[in-house]
């Protein structure tokens, strides 16, 4: 079975496609010593199983509406403590 999540040094080994951009450079980086914190990759793979899962279509199909706009509104919203972010991509689309 193939790990779904590596630490920065399986991360280097394993590369860009299986870590994605981001994990792989961060795994780069701490190899060559940068300062990088304690952490890990979750695999690309993960994600793109995640992505495709039925249970997220409408809640991912609700997010590529907003707008620029809708997301200052939400946050805004959440700041002043309504919660109406959930509510609003719940009922958008």
């Amino acid at each position: 079975m193939t790990a779904l999540i590596l630490d920065w040094r399986q991360a280097f080994e394993a590369g860009v496609l299986t870590c994605g951009g981001k994990g792989y450079h961060l795994a780069k980086l701490q190899r060559y010593g940068f300062p990088v914190p304690d952490g890990g990759v979750v695999v690309a793979d993960v994600y793109r199983r995640l992505i495709h899962a039925p249970a997220l279509a409408g809640s991912l199909q609700a997010v590529g509406t907003l707008r620029a706009e809708d997301v200052t509104e939400l946050m805004a919203a959440e700041a002043r403590g309504s919660g109406a972010a959930g509510l609003c991509l719940a009922g958008s689309g």
